[in-house]
């Protein structure tokens, strides 16, 4: 039918928003390095490998128990990311996500394209701060979320995205978001969840 039609001429990657759940970590680790309170040496204890917060318990897979912020990438841990977020609070997390894009319309020109939702709440409660960190509360377009990773790519540098080729002549200069050292330094833990081991 005509419906069945319409819905395959749909590009998901623009038009639809999802939670990108364990994906923010890594912006969560820029935020923590950024507030200065955390760098690359700390060391963040996830024992037992679950975490009460509110009326709720986060866990982890096994426990990882003392972790820097390198092996929380690593490792993916809900209870690393959610100790750092409680330990910044949500405005360093929420002004990365900004930097990056999300919330905000990509400009693609596309029909139905998607913003994603990234709210602020008056008051955010100890779980709000912890799902945030670990991508949940939130919501964004895959092309939303490939934009944001490009920010590492080009060594901290935003973008915008477009669906038409750009010639060298017309190519953006772009706008620093993240320190190049920083960028440098997130990009090499990313690197290590695909090493052996």
């Amino acid at each position: 039918n005509l419906n069945q039609q319409l819905e395959g001429l749909k590009n998901r990657a623009i038009v639809e928003s999802l939670e990108p759940g364990s994906t923010v970590k890594t912006f969560t680790v820029t935020a923590a390095l950024e507030t200065g309170l955390f760098d690359t040496e700390s060391i963040i204890d996830t024992s037992p490998g679950y975490i009460r917060i509110d009326r709720s318990t986060i866990r982890d897979p096994v426990n990882y128990g003392e972790s820097t912020l390198e092996r929380i990438l690593s490792k993916s841990s809900q209870v690393g990311a959610s100790r750092l977020a409680l330990a910044m609070g949500h405005e360093p997390m929420l002004d990365i996500l900004r930097r990056v894009g999300f919330g905000q319309p990509l400009g693609t020109g596309f029909p139905g394209e998607s913003a994603g939702l990234l709210t602020n709440h008056s008051h955010w409660s100890d779980s709000e701060i912890a799902t945030l960190a670990y991508g949940y509360g939130f919501q964004a377009s895959p092309l939303q979320l490939a934009q944001a990773y490009m920010v590492y790519a080009n060594g901290g540098i935003y973008k915008p995205v477009s669906l038409l080729k750009i010639e060298e002549s017309d190519e953006v200069q772009g706008v620093r978001v993240i320190s190049e050292e920083l960028a440098a330094s997130v990009t090499q833990m990313l690197e290590t969840a695909v090493r052996p081991g």
